[in-house]
């Protein structure tokens, strides 16, 4: 059985201070684009097809922040 251990730097650390601010943006990000999503499936055409187009710029604006950190 492996086990995976994951080393966080302390809050003092600039790189912990970078993940804990990441992990609330993206956080953020992800509970808009479910909100989108679950509102994409109910409603008529046009509402769902605004929702879509809504959520897929935040998925957008999250990846251009996942790689500008990379």
């Amino acid at each position: 059985m492996l086990v995976a251990s994951v080393v966080i730097p302390p809050r003092h650390s600039s790189l912990g201070l970078l993940i804990l601010r990441s992990r609330k943006l993206l956080l953020n990000h992800a509970t808009k684009f479910w909100m989108y999503c679950k509102y994409a499936i109910g409603g008529d055409f046009w509402s769902r097809h605004a929702t879509i187009a809504m959520s897929s710029a935040y998925l957008m604006e999250v990846r251009s922040l996942l790689f500008s950190w990379i």
